[in-house]
Protein backbone atom coordinates (compact mmCIF):
# COMPACT_ATOMS: atom_id res chain seq x y z
CA UNK A 1 0.00 0.00 0.00
CA UNK A 2 0.93 3.35 -0.93
CA UNK A 3 2.49 5.01 2.44
CA UNK A 4 0.21 7.62 3.85
CA UNK A 5 1.55 11.89 3.19
CA UNK A 6 3.32 13.20 6.09
CA UNK A 7 1.20 16.10 7.75
CA UNK A 8 3.10 19.22 7.89
CA UNK A 9 2.01 20.37 10.98
CA UNK A 10 1.13 24.01 10.14
CA UNK A 11 -2.09 25.20 11.29
CA UNK A 12 -4.60 26.71 8.35
CA UNK A 13 -6.53 28.27 11.05
CA UNK A 14 -5.99 31.96 10.97
CA UNK A 15 -7.09 34.54 14.07
CA UNK A 16 -8.98 37.98 13.91
CA UNK A 17 -9.12 37.82 17.90
CA UNK A 18 -9.78 41.20 19.42
CA UNK A 19 -9.43 41.02 23.57
CA UNK A 20 -10.48 43.85 25.76
CA UNK A 21 -9.27 43.53 30.00
CA UNK A 22 -11.17 46.38 31.33
CA UNK A 23 -10.18 45.56 34.99
CA UNK A 24 -9.49 44.53 37.64
CA UNK A 25 -6.93 41.80 36.09
CA UNK A 26 -4.20 41.40 39.11
CA UNK A 27 -0.50 40.33 38.75
CA UNK A 28 0.80 38.96 41.90
CA UNK A 29 3.98 37.19 43.51
CA UNK A 30 7.53 37.83 43.96
CA UNK A 31 7.25 41.13 45.63
CA UNK A 32 4.92 42.56 42.96
CA UNK A 33 1.39 43.56 43.34
CA UNK A 34 -0.52 44.94 41.37
CA UNK A 35 -3.62 45.82 38.99
CA UNK A 36 -3.61 45.59 35.16
CA UNK A 37 -5.46 46.82 32.12
CA UNK A 38 -5.63 46.92 27.95
CA UNK A 39 -6.85 45.75 24.83
CA UNK A 40 -4.78 43.07 22.81
CA UNK A 41 -5.34 41.83 19.05
CA UNK A 42 -4.23 38.09 18.05
CA UNK A 43 -3.87 37.77 14.06
CA UNK A 44 -1.76 35.03 11.98
CA UNK A 45 -1.61 31.76 12.18
CA UNK A 46 -2.90 29.68 14.99
CA UNK A 47 1.01 28.34 15.28
CA UNK A 48 2.62 31.37 14.56
CA UNK A 49 -0.01 34.13 16.13
CA UNK A 50 0.97 38.21 15.89
CA UNK A 51 -0.28 39.71 18.99
CA UNK A 52 -0.61 43.63 18.67
CA UNK A 53 -2.14 45.77 22.03
CA UNK A 54 -0.36 46.98 25.07
CA UNK A 55 -1.28 46.40 28.72
CA UNK A 56 -1.10 49.35 31.47
CA UNK A 57 -0.56 49.02 35.09
CA UNK A 58 -3.65 50.47 36.58
CA UNK A 59 -1.95 50.51 40.21
CA UNK A 60 0.08 48.71 41.92
CA UNK A 61 4.01 48.26 44.15
CA UNK A 62 6.60 45.88 44.08
CA UNK A 63 8.67 44.82 47.07
CA UNK A 64 12.91 44.67 47.02
CA UNK A 65 15.29 44.59 49.29
CA UNK A 66 13.01 45.47 52.09
CA UNK A 67 11.92 48.53 50.20
CA UNK A 68 8.62 49.07 48.51
CA UNK A 69 8.75 50.50 45.25
CA UNK A 70 5.36 52.34 43.82
CA UNK A 71 4.49 52.09 40.01
CA UNK A 72 4.63 55.32 38.69
CA UNK A 73 4.41 53.94 35.15
CA UNK A 74 3.93 50.71 33.79
CA UNK A 75 3.19 49.32 29.88
CA UNK A 76 4.03 45.77 28.18
CA UNK A 77 3.46 46.79 24.68
CA UNK A 78 2.75 44.11 21.97
CA UNK A 79 4.35 45.30 18.44
CA UNK A 80 3.43 41.76 16.46
CA UNK A 81 6.76 40.25 17.65
CA UNK A 82 7.07 36.95 19.62
CA UNK A 83 4.40 37.21 22.46
CA UNK A 84 6.44 35.90 24.92
CA UNK A 85 9.09 38.85 24.13
CA UNK A 86 7.23 42.20 24.45
CA UNK A 87 8.34 45.67 24.85
CA UNK A 88 9.18 47.21 28.70
CA UNK A 89 8.24 50.84 29.77
CA UNK A 90 7.94 51.04 33.31
CA UNK A 91 8.93 53.42 36.48
CA UNK A 92 8.82 53.12 39.82
CA UNK A 93 10.22 54.70 43.10
CA UNK A 94 10.53 54.39 46.27
CA UNK A 95 11.38 57.48 48.94
CA UNK A 96 14.64 56.40 51.42
CA UNK A 97 15.19 59.11 53.85
CA UNK A 98 16.18 62.25 52.03
CA UNK A 99 16.45 60.54 48.24
CA UNK A 100 13.80 59.34 45.92
CA UNK A 101 15.11 56.43 44.54
CA UNK A 102 13.61 55.60 40.76
CA UNK A 103 14.07 52.51 38.41
CA UNK A 104 13.69 52.61 35.02
CA UNK A 105 12.75 49.12 33.31
CA UNK A 106 13.04 49.33 29.33
CA UNK A 107 13.82 47.01 26.56
CA UNK A 108 12.41 43.67 25.61
CA UNK A 109 11.15 40.97 28.30
CA UNK A 110 13.68 39.07 26.97
CA UNK A 111 16.25 41.17 27.43
CA UNK A 112 15.12 44.00 30.07
CA UNK A 113 17.26 46.86 30.54
CA UNK A 114 16.86 48.61 34.41
CA UNK A 115 18.04 51.67 35.22
CA UNK A 116 18.92 53.36 38.97
CA UNK A 117 18.84 57.16 39.64
CA UNK A 118 17.58 59.35 42.04
CA UNK A 119 16.02 62.47 43.13
CA UNK A 120 18.70 64.65 44.07
CA UNK A 121 20.95 63.04 41.36
CA UNK A 122 23.49 60.48 42.90
CA UNK A 123 25.53 57.91 41.77
CA UNK A 124 24.18 54.92 40.97
CA UNK A 125 26.10 53.03 43.27
CA UNK A 126 24.87 55.27 45.82
CA UNK A 127 21.50 54.84 45.23
CA UNK A 128 22.31 51.42 45.69
CA UNK A 129 23.44 51.58 48.41
CA UNK A 130 20.64 53.97 50.24
CA UNK A 131 18.16 51.62 48.87
CA UNK A 132 19.75 48.08 50.08
CA UNK A 133 20.78 49.37 53.79
CA UNK A 134 19.48 52.99 54.24
CA UNK A 135 22.53 54.43 54.67
CA UNK A 136 25.99 55.96 52.19
CA UNK A 137 28.27 54.06 50.46
CA UNK A 138 31.11 55.36 52.57
CA UNK A 139 28.84 54.21 55.90
CA UNK A 140 29.24 50.67 54.79
CA UNK A 141 30.75 47.72 56.68
CA UNK A 142 32.86 45.38 54.54
CA UNK A 143 30.13 42.77 54.51
CA UNK A 144 27.53 45.63 53.01
CA UNK A 145 30.06 46.82 50.66
CA UNK A 146 30.48 43.11 49.26
CA UNK A 147 26.66 42.87 48.87
CA UNK A 148 26.51 45.89 47.44
CA UNK A 149 29.62 45.33 44.68
CA UNK A 150 27.51 42.11 43.80
CA UNK A 151 24.08 43.67 43.71
CA UNK A 152 25.88 46.11 41.31
CA UNK A 153 26.82 44.13 38.70
CA UNK A 154 23.77 41.59 38.62
CA UNK A 155 21.90 45.02 38.00
CA UNK A 156 24.07 45.98 35.15
CA UNK A 157 23.90 42.58 33.94
CA UNK A 158 27.78 41.77 34.19
CA UNK A 159 26.32 38.85 35.79
CA UNK A 160 23.01 38.17 33.88
CA UNK A 161 20.63 36.35 36.43
CA UNK A 162 23.02 34.54 38.25
CA UNK A 163 24.54 35.51 41.93
CA UNK A 164 28.21 36.82 40.45
CA UNK A 165 30.75 36.63 43.51
CA UNK A 166 28.57 35.12 45.40
CA UNK A 167 27.96 32.50 43.17
CA UNK A 168 31.93 31.99 43.10
CA UNK A 169 32.30 31.92 46.48
CA UNK A 170 29.30 29.28 47.11
CA UNK A 171 30.85 26.99 44.67
CA UNK A 172 33.89 27.02 45.87
CA UNK A 173 32.97 26.14 49.50
CA UNK A 174 30.53 23.38 48.11
CA UNK A 175 27.11 24.29 49.70
CA UNK A 176 24.05 25.42 48.46
CA UNK A 177 23.25 28.72 49.61
CA UNK A 178 25.40 31.75 50.85
CA UNK A 179 24.07 34.98 51.93
CA UNK A 180 25.02 38.17 53.24
CA UNK A 181 22.16 39.63 55.85
CA UNK A 182 21.73 43.04 56.31
CA UNK A 183 18.48 43.44 58.38
CA UNK A 184 17.23 45.28 60.41
CA UNK A 185 16.14 44.38 64.21
CA UNK A 186 13.28 45.53 66.52
CA UNK A 187 15.00 47.94 67.75
CA UNK A 188 16.15 49.73 64.43
CA UNK A 189 19.91 49.01 64.73
CA UNK A 190 21.34 47.73 61.73
CA UNK A 191 23.58 44.70 61.72
CA UNK A 192 25.24 42.45 59.18
CA UNK A 193 25.48 38.85 59.06
CA UNK A 194 27.13 36.02 56.56
CA UNK A 195 25.13 32.54 56.35
CA UNK A 196 25.97 29.42 54.41
CA UNK A 197 23.46 26.59 54.02
CA UNK A 198 23.73 22.95 52.76
CA UNK A 199 21.02 19.88 52.26
CA UNK A 200 21.96 17.27 54.79
CA UNK A 201 20.04 14.69 54.00
CA UNK A 202 16.59 14.66 51.43
CA UNK A 203 14.22 17.41 53.23
CA UNK A 204 16.76 18.27 55.92
CA UNK A 205 18.56 21.86 55.46
CA UNK A 206 21.64 23.30 57.77
CA UNK A 207 22.04 27.13 57.81
CA UNK A 208 24.86 28.48 59.85
CA UNK A 209 24.53 32.20 60.96
CA UNK A 210 27.39 34.11 61.47
CA UNK A 211 26.97 38.08 62.71
CA UNK A 212 29.86 40.49 63.01
CA UNK A 213 29.59 40.00 66.92
CA UNK A 214 29.58 36.36 68.23
CA UNK A 215 26.62 37.04 70.12
CA UNK A 216 24.51 36.90 66.86
CA UNK A 217 25.71 33.45 65.75
CA UNK A 218 23.00 31.03 65.25
CA UNK A 219 22.53 27.24 63.59
CA UNK A 220 19.02 26.50 62.11
CA UNK A 221 17.56 23.23 61.09
CA UNK A 222 14.92 22.71 58.55
CA UNK A 223 13.00 19.80 58.07
CA UNK A 224 10.41 19.30 55.23
CA UNK A 225 7.40 17.20 56.35
CA UNK A 226 5.70 17.69 53.58
CA UNK A 227 5.39 19.48 50.49
CA UNK A 228 3.66 23.02 52.35
CA UNK A 229 4.88 22.14 56.20
CA UNK A 230 8.85 22.99 57.21
CA UNK A 231 9.65 22.93 60.84
CA UNK A 232 12.50 25.14 61.79
CA UNK A 233 14.66 25.23 64.74
CA UNK A 234 17.15 27.44 65.81
CA UNK A 235 19.56 27.53 68.54
CA UNK A 236 21.55 30.63 69.06
CA UNK A 237 24.98 31.74 71.19
CA UNK A 238 22.74 32.44 73.97
CA UNK A 239 22.01 28.58 74.51
CA UNK A 240 18.81 29.47 73.78
CA UNK A 241 16.66 27.41 71.34
CA UNK A 242 13.49 27.79 69.19
CA UNK A 243 10.84 25.40 66.94
CA UNK A 244 8.71 27.35 64.79
CA UNK A 245 6.51 25.69 61.68
CA UNK A 246 5.97 27.37 58.10
CA UNK A 247 2.67 25.96 56.29
CA UNK A 248 2.33 26.90 53.12
CA UNK A 249 -1.11 28.01 51.99
CA UNK A 250 -1.87 28.65 47.65
CA UNK A 251 2.35 29.68 47.58
CA UNK A 252 1.94 31.99 50.17
CA UNK A 253 3.71 31.13 54.23
CA UNK A 254 1.89 31.69 57.39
Amino acid sequence: AAAPEEKTGHSPIRLDVRVAIPGPVFIRGRGLDSEWGGELAVTGKADAPEVDGALEVRRGQFGLAGRTFAFQRGRVVFDGGPPADPALDMLLTAQVADVLAKVRVGGRAQDPTIDLTSEPALPEDEVLARVLFGSPRAQLSPLQALKLAQSAAVLSGRFGAGGGITDTVRETLGVDTLDVDTGVDSEGSRGASLSVGKYVAPGVFLRLQQGLSGATSKAVVEVELTDNVTVETDIGADSESRVGADIGLDGDVV
